[in-house]
């Protein structure tokens, strides 16, 4: 099975690996104390769940707990932002926001001057 046929949910302290086309569950794990809210992130070959204070990383094709951090004394609110792709796309939409910013900036600038210019 090609790894783009794979879907991952986070859910109830679990991950569960669907396939995409079918939605036939293909494995499921129960992480150690998770909770409702459980994050994830792909990146290769690893499922990486963030779940009541504690980071996993999960073999994505057989479900299996490579290992587990309880992330010691940085409390219980754990999320996981993204994979290195979704901060290039983060990072792509802050350039764009950037830049509409600086063109509305040079815009009202414009305008100040011809507001002044015209008042003489």
């Amino acid at each position: 099975m090609a790894d783009q046929d794979q879907l991952f949910v986070g859910i109830n302290g679990r991950v569960v690996c669907l396939r995409r086309r079918s939605g036939r569950e293909l494995w499921r794990t129960k992480l150690k104390r998770g909770n409702d809210i459980t994050t994830l992130v792909v990146e290769n070959d690893t499922v990486y769940a963030a779940s009541s204070g504690y980071l996993h990383a999960i073999e994505r094709h057989n479900g299996r707990v490579k290992w587990t951090n309880d992330l010691k004394k940085l409390g219980f609110g754990v999320v996981i932002l993204g994979s290195s792709m979704q901060s290039a796309v983060a990072g792509a939409q802050a350039a764009q926001a950037a830049q509409v910013a600086s063109i509305a900036a040079i815009a009202a600038t414009a305008g100040v001057i011809a507001a002044t210019s015209g008042a003489s």
